[in-house]
């Protein structure tokens, strides 16, 4: 989207903003209609090279044809 605007900012800054800006994810889904989650994931406090690390917390994992 920076691009977009006209703004001109290397990737490992803008990789940075976002990594300090963002400290959880939370994937939502639907299943037959009900609104469930499905990962959650916790942003580390640190970049390593230019990837932002994350952990997993959380992540649905459905057992079985049957409710």
């Amino acid at each position: 989207m920076l691009p977009m605007a006209g703004i001109e900012m290397p990737l490992k800054a803008v990789r940075s903003q976002i990594s300090a800006a963002v400290n959880l994810i939370v994937q939502a889904s639907r299943l037959q209609g009900r609104p469930r989650v499905d990962d959650v994931d916790h942003r580390n406090h640190r970049l390593e090279g230019d990837v932002i690390s994350m952990q997993e917390i959380f992540r649905y994992q459905r057992v079985g044809l049957t409710p």
